[in-house]
């Protein structure tokens, strides 16, 4: 299992997929792990046939099956450095459901990295959409910020530390207080409340 892991975090699914094959062969069927590996190993069969699908799913020329395959495809253009698509699908998934916080770090992420051009077809966005994709990443900087401090403030010790400890989490790897924004771009975010990046 420690393989397929490091094969998951990696966004290596057709190597995560032959691995649990692999694995499975290996184990008799009451083995207490064989059901954790045929779980993965469907995972990864399900993440390579959409990576597979991704050109055609960002052209519009198929259809995703709902939700879930929608945070599937958002995932996997911010591994495969789609910053772009990955913020533009985050911010759809999070117009949907304002509650799923959970997703925050990596809708940021892919945000801000959009906002510097970065990945593949970052150097070709205008300036203005740059922009719009740099507040959006400020406006999500900020929630997470906001509903960690407010754990951190009102919970008891434990939970406060805990809090602090997921705050750290989740701004790992994210610039610091709006870093790459101009201020006129952090002040609009804060006056505004942010805006999607609907053209990133």
């Amino acid at each position: 299992m420690k393989q397929a892991q490091v094969h998951e975090q990696r966004g290596e699914y057709v190597e995560m997929r032959d691995h649990c094959r692999e694995a499975i062969k290996l184990l008799g069927p009451a083995d207490p792990i064989r059901l954790r590996v045929e779980q993965a190993g469907r995972v990864a069969e399900a993440m390579a046939r959409l990576e597979g699908r991704m050109p055609a799913l960002l052209r519009g020329e198929e259809k995703l099956s709902g939700r879930m395959e929608l945070e599937s495809l958002a995932h996997l253009c911010l591994l495969r450095g789609r910053h772009g698509a990955a913020a533009r699908l985050y911010d759809e998934l999070l117009a949907a459901r304002p509650d799923a916080s959970r997703l925050l770090p990596a809708a940021a992420r892919a945000a801000f990295l959009a906002g510097a051009g970065k990945g593949e077809g970052g150097p070709a966005l205008t300036e203005a959409t740059r922009s719009l994709c740099r507040r959006q990443a400020l406006t999500w900087l900020q929630a997470i910020i906001r509903r960690h401090a407010r754990l951190m403030s009102e919970g008891p010790p434990r939970a406060r530390r805990q809090a602090k400890e997921k705050l750290r989490s989740s701004l790992r790897g994210l610039p610091r207080g709006g870093a790459g924004l101009a201020e006129g771009e952090r002040e609009a975010a804060r006056r505004r409340g942010g805006c999607g990046p609907t053209s990133c």
